[in-house]
Order: C-alpha cells, then sequence, then structure tokens
C-alpha cells in the first residue's frame, strides 16, 4: 500500500481542459497532497500506473513505480490469491455437496453462492492486478 502522508506525482491529462486544469494547478495540489503535477494534453505511456478516468474524460494517472514497491505489491497479492483460490475450492466443495445443497436452508445454499460468486470476481480482480503489474 502507500503510506497515508506520502505526497506522490499525478498525471492529469486532457486536451480540452489543459489549460483549465493549468491555472488550477496549485488548488489540485493542495487539496490532492501532490508532490508533483503533470498536466499534458496527451497521457504519456507509463507502466505501471493506476489510471482513472473522469466523467469529462480527464485522464488521472498515478506512476505507481514512484511510490510502490512493485515486488513487494506483487507478492502480497500473490498471497491474497491463494487465500482467495483456496477459499474458492472449500466453497465448491460444500455447494458440490448434494446432502448440503439437499438439506440446508435455501437461503443458506444461496448465501453460499453468493460468496462463491464474489470470491470469483474478487479472483479475477487479483489476476488482472497481477497482470498488470507484471507487464
Amino acid at each position: 500500500g502507500i503510506e497515508a502522508a506520502k505526497r506522490i506525482h499525478a498525471i492529469l491529462a486532457n486536451k480540452k481542459f489543459a489549460k483549465l486544469l493549468e491555472e488550477k494547478r496549485e488548488v489540485i495540489m493542495r487539496l490532492a497532497k501532490l508532490e508533483k503535477l503533470d498536466i499534458m494534453e496527451t497521457a504519456p505511456k507509463i507502466h505501471p500506473a493506476l489510471t482513472h478516468y473522469t466523467k469529462q474524460g480527464v485522464e488521472i494517472l498515478l506512476p505507481l513505480a514512484e511510490f510502490l514497491d512493485i515486488g513487494a505489491e506483487i507478492a502480497r497479492l500473490s498471497k491474497e490469491k491463494e487465500n482467495v483460490e483456496s477459499y474458492i475450492k472449500s466453497l465448491e466443495t460444500k455447494l458440490g455437496n448434494k446432502a448440503f445443497v439437499n438439506h440446508a436452508p435455501k437461503e443458506i445454499v444461496g448465501t453460499e453462492r453468493e460468496k462463491l460468486t464474489a470470491a470469483k470476481d474478487k479472483l479475477t480482480n487479483l489476476t488482472q492486478k497481477l497482470e498488470n503489474l507484471a507487464k
């Protein structure tokens, strides 16, 4: 993770709003507690970077390598992925047990199915994050 007090570097990119963003640079930097702010018309290709788009199409990039130990983050996410995979396996075993499915209250079985769906979504998210960091 990122230390809460750490000031970071951000890049804002949008051809239409570049001038306005430049005019508001100091306010943006103060509110976002940024150490450095680059404002561009077109976003550079930076890897790895956390990217977000606003409704107005302003691209916000945070160059992760500048404030995150990529190796440690990969190790943390890999461990979390292993835990989620194990959890999925246990839920699949439980839901694969006909005695459980046939005799447990429908609400309990439904809850377990919801947990499985959520865990699979989390696994997909973790896998995507790891792939992005490994590029």
